[in-house]
């Protein structure tokens, strides 16, 4: 019995040793690098100006302490907090100042009202404006079949309607009109 003790303890101590062997041998290979061993041929300029790319954009840059005067300045929590100052300008007199973009791209008139349909270029914003109502502190005055008047203050724009009429277009001429018919009466 004591040949099997002797074995199986040669056995284990045989077993510690390898584990300790393998164990070895795959930190050794996490920790190596991988690309050395299996590169065919020496880096390019272009591999090192790649890599270099690499590093700057991986590279951590915080943003300057002036640029965060705003959060120094006015602490969030602290009791005495108080608001940002406010602009000096007044923004109703900017906005009136900036030119107005828009285009008129139809109009419909019922009995009962007169929409046009207008794109704000600023925004790329679709809209649809009834006589009377406003955008942008601009009134809509006058919808008639091709036009629109809009108004603000002593100034008025007129905006047309474009009509495509080139042949290959395979669009009907604009403004076309549909006979209106009062709903019949029951």
């Amino acid at each position: 019995m004591s040949g099997v003790r002797s074995f199986v303890s040669g056995m284990s101590l045989l077993l510690l040793i390898g584990s300790g062997l393998l164990a070895g041998m795959l930190y050794l290979q996490w920790h190596e690098d991988i690309t050395s061993h299996y590169r065919l041929t020496e880096p390019t300029a272009d591999d090192v100006a790649v890599k270099q790319d690499v590093e700057n954009i991986l590279a951590f840059m915080p943003a300057p302490l002036q640029s965060l005067s705003e959060i120094t300045d006015r602490p969030l929590f602290t009791e005495g907090r108080i608001p940002p100052e406010k602009p000096s300008e007044n923004p109703k007199a900017v906005a009136a100042n900036v030119p107005l973009r828009l285009k008129l791209e139809g109009v419909a008139i019922t009995p009962e009202s007169k929409v046009a349909v207008i794109t704000d270029l600023q925004t790329n914003e679709l809209l649809r404006l009834s006589q009377g109502m406003s955008h942008s502190n601009w009134k809509v005055t006058g919808v008639s079949e091709e036009s629109v008047t809009i108004q603000q203050g002593g100034r008025e724009i007129t905006l047309t309607l474009e009509i495509d009429e080139s042949p290959g277009s395979g669009r009907p001429k604009v403004p076309f009109k549909l006979p209106i018919r009062p709903p019949a009466r029951r």
